[in-house]
């Protein structure tokens, strides 16, 4: 085995027991708290429908969204001075570090825009909020071990074929060294991208592809142009969409009903599918976040909330954050 791959292992080892042990501290109250309600912890598994003339609203309101995020980003981020002294040989990181401050500004904005957007269209409510939470933490405790691990076997894979991983354009960020933005990371990091990607790709892609058959093939599509056309790794990102896209037809023609359905299996696989594709300029990052979004996709379906997926996206990338902390290679 790989020296630094071990010892990456090693480090993401500690980082993950870091924060399992603040969640289960976080959870135990909250199970307390939880019992004395004495409300049950199934759910059903299928996919609430909507009206399917307020699908294409949905999906309009994807770009509109991301964009949007941006935009309000990109405006408040130009009324605070950059600091040219941070990273100057790591221009992303320093980038990333310059729009901390407006992302926690922005996202409140996002996240009432898609409550309006909900009671707009009548979707169906949410279950208890303490139990989305508790229900979180505990899939965390499932998908982190599941997500380490394939990333890992990826990276054997990968070295023993002699092709090299990327690096992380965030690995040289030490934010410790400064205690303001090393908070503004961590908020960052841990709560406004979680809840940003969950309410794009989990709250708005996911019932928007369960509509019709044609639009996780659409989503596909579009996780390929997307996997081709980011990042210098080109060609492993888009062999992997392929992969996905002869999975999603697999599902499609044999997934047994009504155990497994189909549109809302379909539409869980190509959100994530396209989320996979959007994180390929860090290659091989796409095969292990595919399972991530994988299972985020199943709590979405599963509890009619993005809740839950935020609470276990936000634990996950916890992990990275105590990694920097330590001062890991990610």
């Amino acid at each position: 085995m790989d020296p630094k791959t071990l010892e990456s292992l090693k480090e993401g080892l500690v980082a993950a027991g870091i924060v399992a042990a603040v969640a289960v501290a976080f959870a135990l109250p909250l199970w307390g708290l939880f019992r004395l309600g004495g409300k049950p912890f199934r759910t059903p598994w299928p996919f609430p429908g909507i009206p399917r003339q307020i699908a294409g609203i949905l999906l309009a309101m994807f770009p509109v969204g991301l964009i949007g995020f941006q935009i309000g980003v990109a405006m408040v981020a130009s009324a605070f001075p950059a600091r040219d002294d941070v990273l100057q040989n790591n221009p992303e990181a320093a980038k990333q570090l310059r729009i901390l401050l407006p992302t926690l500004l922005v996202t409140p904005c996002l996240v009432a825009a898609y409550a309006m957007l909900r009671d707009m269209l009548n979707l169906p409510p949410a279950r208890n909020f303490l139990c989305n939470v508790l229900l979180g933490i505990f899939w965390w405790f499932v998908m982190m071990p599941a997500t380490f691990a394939v990333h890992f076997l990826t990276l054997q894979v990968l070295l023993a074929l002699g092709i090299p991983e990327t690096q992380h354009p965030l690995t040289s960020l030490k934010p410790q060294d400064d205690g303001f933005h090393g908070v503004l990371f961590s908020l960052s990091v841990c709560l406004c991208t979680p809840v940003v990607e969950e309410i794009l790709f989990r709250g708005l892609l996911i019932p928007w592809a369960a509509q019709k058959k044609i639009y996780p093939w659409i989503l596909m599509f579009a996780a390929f142009l997307m996997a081709a056309l980011t990042g210098e790794a080109k060609l492993g990102p888009g062999l992997f969409v392929i992969f996905l896209t002869v999975v999603l037809f697999v599902v499609m023609m044999w997934a047994p009903q009504p155990r497994v359905p189909r549109r809302t299996v379909s539409a869980v696989l190509a959100s994530s599918a396209l989320f996979a594709a959007a994180h390929s300029a860090v290659w091989p990052t796409p095969i292990p976040l595919f399972v991530l979004a994988s299972g985020l996709g199943y709590l979405t379906a599963r509890t009619r909330s993005i809740v839950p997926g935020i609470v276990v996206h936000g634990l996950f990338n916890a992990v990275s954050v105590v990694m920097l902390y330590r001062g890991s290679a990610l």
